[in-house]
């Protein structure tokens, strides 16, 4: 689905976020801004911490949404309501194990004491 960099997660204002704002407010798109991000190697910090988005990229993003579409932003909402759908029916049908609902055995053994 994802053309630029598939394989890894989603950043800021790349390829996925700018499908979606295109698929939801259009008009919200600046397309003058759609560039690579800048290429220079980034130090990662020891730890976790915030940063602003200047400090990564001065354009203000971080993946490249050059390739984003509108029918790509539609594509990604379906599917984060199709997994969000499903994540929920199987939270509603849940039974826990060794209750009145569902009286069998736990997958996997309790500990030794």
């Amino acid at each position: 689905m994802l053309e630029k960099a598939p394989q890894l997660r989603i950043g800021h204002g790349g390829e996925a976020e700018t499908s979606i704002l295109m698929a939801i407010a259009p008009k919200a798109v600046r397309r003058d801004y759609m560039v690579p991000p800048d290429p220079r190697p980034r130090k990662k910090p020891l730890i976790f911490r915030a940063w602003y988005q200047d400090e990564y990229n001065p354009d203000g993003h971080t993946d490249d949404p050059r390739a984003a579409s509108r029918e790509k932003g539609e594509r990604l909402l379906k599917a984060a309501v199709e997994c969000y759908v499903t994540a929920l029916e199987e939270f509603i049908n849940y039974r826990p194990l060794g209750t009145r609902l569902h009286s069998g055995e736990h997958a996997f053994p309790r500990p030794k004491q």
